[in-house]
């Protein structure tokens, strides 16, 4: 199974310091559990269970599991890249507290 995007954004998370390192371990683990599982049934239980345990990574806009996070600078809320590209598309505001918002 092809963990490279759970990879990634365990590099995120460490570089945006978003977690804890107690947290961050957690996470690594998943990341392991990933890569170890060989069909879809797998897959669908450890998705679930990460959106019960792990709240953080779900985003709070859409409340799917973030595959890209990203910290938006006034708010300080995390949610995935695609949401908010999305988001800015319609409206150039941060959602969560209406300040000015750039895809940069």
């Amino acid at each position: 199974m092809n963990t490279s995007i759970l990879e990634t954004c365990a590099k995120t998370i460490k570089k945006l310091e978003v977690l804890s390192n107690n947290d961050l371990n957690n996470f690594q683990e998943i990341v392991k559990k990933v890569a170890s599982l060989d069909d879809d049934d797998d897959m669908d239980e450890l998705t679930a269970e990460a959106e019960k345990t792990h709240e953080e990574f779900v985003d709070p806009l859409t409340s799917e599991l973030m595959v890209d996070p990203v910290m938006l600078p006034n708010s300080k809320y995390i949610v995935d890249r695609k949401t908010i590209k999305q988001q800015l598309q319609n409206d150039s505001c941060d959602p969560f507290n209406r300040s000015p918002l750039t895809i940069e």
